[in-house]
């Protein structure tokens, strides 16, 4: 199924004591207004922002996402958000369960090395690249 341009859904997932986090991400690309031409930088918009109670349990964690998934899915063409959950630890076996509902989600582990990896839908991506990234942002 063909996905959502620029529509991400993003889950990190917390343990007993740390929140578990979804949010809604959307890419826009800036135009000028006098001219109507593409601008060089895009934007984010967060769309939707969740925090689950704390301690509340992965089945049901993996219950409100797929509804949130199939909500942002437009039903006139089918098309569907990218799904990226946190796979780092815990997240493992969570991951997993994302899978077995079909959402066909994308892993990210997060570790202190210093390049990106791949295996299979799973990406291992360097702490140091993902702070990185928040500073440019910032």
């Amino acid at each position: 199924m063909e996905k959502l341009k620029d529509t991400i859904i993003g889950v990190d997932l917390g343990q007993a004591s740390d929140y578990t986090a979804i949010c809604i991400i959307e890419k826009k690309q800036a135009y000028d207004q006098r001219t109507g031409q593409k601008q060089n930088e895009p934007f984010y918009l967060v769309r939707f922002l969740e925090r689950p109670a704390l301690g509340t349990p992965y089945p049901d964690i993996v219950r409100r996402v797929k509804t949130i998934y199939n909500g942002v899915t437009d039903p006139t063409t089918g098309k569907r958000p990218s799904l990226v959950v946190d796979a780092t630890g815990c997240g493992r076996p969570v991951f997993d369960m994302f899978k077995e509902e079909g959402l066909s989600p994308r892993g990210i582990t997060i570790h202190g090395g210093n390049s990106v990896s791949q295996e299979g839908s799973i990406y291992g991506v360097p702490k140091r690249d993902l702070a990185g990234v928040l500073q440019v942002l910032y």
